[in-house]
């Protein structure tokens, strides 16, 4: 099956979609069916880019010439470099989202003072450390 789309040529806005096995085009009217292909979406490093969606579609709008049977609209994606605002908020968000475990540490530290337990290194698992630590590189500080 394929997917097409039929284009308002003078504003080049989809009127409708369809998929089919084949079906019969006209390329001389002033809306035309043309085949739409759909790129997958491409890997990214989500800590540094982000996907934007893209268009590409030829300029049907001369209604004194024919559109191309070979014509396509290709609805893929780019891939966009992170703004230095967007990056702040993505490392923001890390640090929030560590948030809930850093609190029950800081509870559990708050019992162990008020049951007269001793507290070193030692106390508190290696994923109480490898928490703290995350936030700290986050942050740009040297782990604990």
């Amino acid at each position: 099956m394929t997917n097409y789309v039929k284009i308002d040529r003078a504003t080049g806005d989809i009127l409708k979609r369809k998929k089919a096995a084949s079906m019969e085009r006209v390329f001389d009217k002033t809306s035309v069916w043309i085949e739409l292909e759909k790129q997958s979406q491409p890997v990214y490093d989500e800590d540094t880019q982000k996907l934007v969606s893209s268009v590409t579609q030829p300029d049907m709008s001369d209604l004194n010439v024919d559109v191309s049977p070979t014509a396509k609209r290709v609805e893929g994606w780019d891939i966009v470099a992170l703004n230095a605002g967007e990056l702040n908020r993505r490392k923001q968000d890390k640090i929030a989202n560590l948030d809930h475990t850093l609190t029950r540490i800081a509870e559990d530290v708050m019992v162990a003072i008020a049951t007269g337990q001793p507290l070193e290194r030692a106390s508190f698992p290696p994923q109480v450390w490898a928490t703290i630590n995350a936030r700290r590189s986050l942050r740009g500080q040297a782990d604990v």
